[in-house]
């Protein structure tokens, strides 16, 4: 997935995440939340309300799937509630952790593992004074000044 990119300011990027079944975003900063819409917690609250008819499926006949499938809604349930638990107002460090935690289990890696998916790359910030900023015209991330040219 491509990252999207906003104007500065938590009410934009909040806005881009709420596009999303999960939406996460970062402040320049460091500080970030997620957020999770109420539809898609509500399609995993239904998976979870039919585990006992699809227990007692014939298809998981064998014990060993069944243990498997057990052990699936039980991962479930607790990343359902740690999604609520989250807080998006406050971007909630606990859940965020909570989060990456399962992420690290489902994709069945370690901590040290993730050092080697990030990439620091360097950055400029400037400074350059004007007279009046009516003038400038900027996009609409707010990344680029595209007039005056």
């Amino acid at each position: 997935m491509d990252p999207l990119f906003a104007a500065t300011g938590v009410k934009n990027l909040h806005e881009k995440a709420e596009h999303y079944d999960i939406g996460i975003y970062f402040e320049a900063n460091g500080h970030g939340t997620v957020i999770f819409k109420e539809q898609y917690l509500e399609k995993l609250e239904v998976l979870l309300s039919n585990k006992k008819f699809i227990l007692e499926s014939p298809a998981l006949s064998d014990p060993a799937s069944k243990v498997v499938v057990e052990d699936y809604f039980n991962y479930l349930a607790f990343y359902v509630n740690v999604c609520k638990l989250s807080n998006p107002s406050v971007g909630d460090a606990v859940c965020v952790f909570y989060l990456f935690e399962i992420a690290l289990f489902y994709l069945k890696k370690e901590y040290k593992d993730t050092l080697k998916m990030y990439k620091d790359l360097e950055s400029l910030t400037s400074k350059i004074g004007v007279k009046t900023k009516e003038n400038l015209k900027v996009t609409e991330i707010e990344d680029k000044v595209v007039e005056p040219k």
